[in-house]
C-alpha cells in the first residue's frame, strides 16, 4: 500500500472515530433527564436510622444523598473542602468549630434531638438482668471534678475532641463494678474519647462514677457510635456503652442500665445548613426541626431536644 495513502486512511478513520464519540456523547446528554434538585446531608453515624427513614417517608430517595460518619470526621472533611448542604452533629461544639471557619449559614443552627447513654450486652450474654446506675456510686468528689476538662470550651485552633484526659483515679466502687459484672479480661466497646462525641460523653459519665481509670484498660474504642454497637452485636466485646437510640435500633442487644443524664454534658444533636445550601436542603432542615417529627425521633430511641 502506498504510504501516503495509508496515512490518509489513518487520519480519515481517526476523524470518523472522533465524530462517532462526539455524536454518542451529545446524544446521551440530549436524552438525559434534567438533574434533580439533589442535596447532600452529612450526618453523625448515630443518626443514620432516623435520617434514612425521614428520607424515605419524604420521598427524597432520588434527591437526598446521605453520608454518615463520626461527627469529628464529617467536620474535618468539610474543612478540607468536601461539599455538602447540611451537617447533623452529635455534639454542639463541632457546630461551633465549623462556625469559626465560616462554613455554616448564619442563623441556620437547629436543635433536633437529644439522647442518653446505656450499658448494653449481647442478647446471648449470660447476664442480661437490668440494674440501676446512680450518681451516688461516685464516692470521690475531687475525681468527679477531674472530668470537667472534657467539657472545656473550644479554642480557634484545636478541634473539640482534643481535650486532655483526666487524671487517673484508682477508687473503683466495688458495688457498681459488681453490678456491671465485667470480668477482668472482658472488652468494653466505647466511642473513642479522643475523636467522637460518644466517647467524650462516656468518659465524662465514667469519671463522675469513679470508674474511668479502671474500665479504660478494658475499653475497645471505636471511630463512630454505630461501630461500638456492632462490636457488641458480634460479641467481639462483652459489653458496650452506646446511645439509647442505637441500642433501640438493634434486635441483638439488651439494655442493662441507663446512665443518669446529669453525669455528663447534655447530648445535643444539632443540624445546620452549610454555605450555599440548596432550597431542597433548607426544606429538609425545616422538617428535621419540626415538632411534627418528634414522635418519629422517639420511635427511634431519641429524646426531645435538651432545654
Amino acid at each position: 500500500m502506498n504510504p501516503g495513502r495509508y496515512e490518509s486512511r489513518k487520519m480519515y478513520l481517526g476523524r470518523q472515530l472522533l465524530l462517532a464519540v462526539a455524536f454518542l456523547t451529545s446524544s446521551a446528554c440530549g436524552n438525559r433527564a434534567p438533574a434533580p434538585n439533589t442535596f447532600t446531608v452529612f450526618a453523625a453515624a448515630s443518626l443514620t436510622p432516623i435520617v434514612e427513614e425521614l428520607v424515605r417517608t419524604q420521598d427524597l430517595d432520588r434527591t437526598a444523598r446521605l453520608h454518615t460518619a463520626a461527627t469529628s470526621t464529617l467536620a474535618r472533611q468539610l474543612e478540607s473542602g468536601a461539599e455538602a448542604d447540611l451537617i447533623l452533629t452529635a455534639h454542639p461544639e463541632w457546630i461551633a468549630w465549623l462556625v469559626e471557619r465560616d462554613l455554616i449559614e448564619p442563623g441556620s443552627v437547629r436543635d433536633i434531638a437529644s439522647n442518653e447513654l446505656v450499658w448494653i450486652v449481647s442478647n446471648e450474654s449470660a447476664d442480661t438482668t437490668s440494674f440501676l446506675i446512680s450518681p451516688q456510686f461516685g464516692t470521690d468528689a475531687n475525681s468527679r471534678d477531674a472530668g470537667t476538662d472534657s467539657k472545656a470550651s473550644l479554642n480557634a485552633s484545636a478541634p473539640p475532641d482534643s481535650a486532655p484526659d483526666s487524671a487517673p483515679n484508682s477508687n473503683l466502687n466495688s458495688n457498681l463494678n459488681s453490678a456491671f459484672n465485667l470480668p477482668p479480661n472482658a472488652r468494653l466497646a466505647v466511642g473513642d474519647p479522643a475523636h467522637v462525641p460518644l466517647g467524650r460523653y462516656t468518659r465524662e459519665a465514667l469519671i463522675a462514677l469513679n470508674l474511668w481509670s479502671d474500665l479504660r484498660p478494658q475499653s475497645l474504642p471505636t471511630l463512630d457510635a454505630r461501630s461500638a454497637l456492632r462490636l457488641v452485636e458480634l460479641r467481639q466485646a462483652e459489653a458496650g456503652i452506646v446511645y439509647a437510640s442505637d441500642a433501640t435500633s438493634s434486635a441483638r442487644v439488651t439494655i442493662r442500665a441507663r446512665f443518669p443524664r446529669d453525669l455528663h454534658a447534655p447530648i445535643r444533636y444539632q443540624a445546620a445548613a452549610l454555605r450555599g445550601a440548596s432550597p431542597a436542603a433548607r426544606a429538609f432542615l425545616d422538617t428535621l426541626s419540626s415538632p411534627a417529627v418528634t414522635p418519629l425521633f422517639r420511635t427511634f430511641g431519641f429524646l426531645p431536644p435538651a432545654p
